[in-house]
């Protein structure tokens, strides 16, 4: 009797599974493509003091330089350098690497440098107030097209002697002056 009670049951459910239900399909979908890799190039920014030098009133010049930002027309990337201490002094070179990375291929216009804690250490018989006039922020226009495979070099020249002046009050202004120079491998141009 059991083994009749358990086909009776399996057809029953049998029965209850076998209705003509339409079976609805949706239609394939395309595997996501990968999508090509951005064409990018290598770029090098170095900071080079210039041709000019400190007043003759001032021994050294430090400031931080906390980032830096490129800006064109579809693009915005900045690069935080903690605070990079830039020391500047009275008749030495100076040739600092700031950051090696790559950038898409596109056409850029400005380059912001973030500068913080400007400070000078006189001469013997000098002295005064120090002002910066320019707050934390410079932007420097710039003209870059940049081609796939080609790497750029931008050497960012801080010319001392614009950038530092003291006025008929003795107080010291510092307004960062700087020159971009750009390289590539197969050309090369200043702006």
């Amino acid at each position: 009797m059991r083994v009749w009670l358990l086909i009776g049951i399996g057809l029953w459910v049998l029965a209850g599974c076998s209705s003509s239900k339409e079976v609805i399909t949706h239609p394939p979908v395309a595997a996501p493509t990968e999508s090509a890799p951005e064409d990018v190039t290598e770029i090098s920014v170095v900071l080079e003091k210039g041709k000019s030098d400190l007043p003759r009133e001032v021994e050294t010049l430090t400031f931080s330089l906390t980032a830096l930002e490129i800006r064109g027309v579809d693009q915005h990337i900045r690069w935080p350098l903690g605070h990079r201490v830039i020391r500047i002094a009275k008749g030495k070179p100076l040739s600092i690497p700031l950051l090696t990375t790559t950038l898409p291929v596109a056409s850029y216009d400005t380059l912001r440098l973030y500068l913080s804690d400007a400070q000078v250490r006189f001469s013997a018989n000098a002295g005064g107030p120090l002002t910066s006039d320019v707050g934390s922020m410079l932007s420097i226009p710039l003209s870059l097209t940049l081609q796939s495979e080609q790497p750029v070099t931008l050497t960012l020249r801080f010319e001392p002697e614009p950038s530092l002046w003291r006025d008929t009050q003795c107080t010291w202004h510092f307004v960062p002056f700087f020159l971009i120079e750009t390289r590539t491998t197969t050309s090369s141009a200043t702006h």
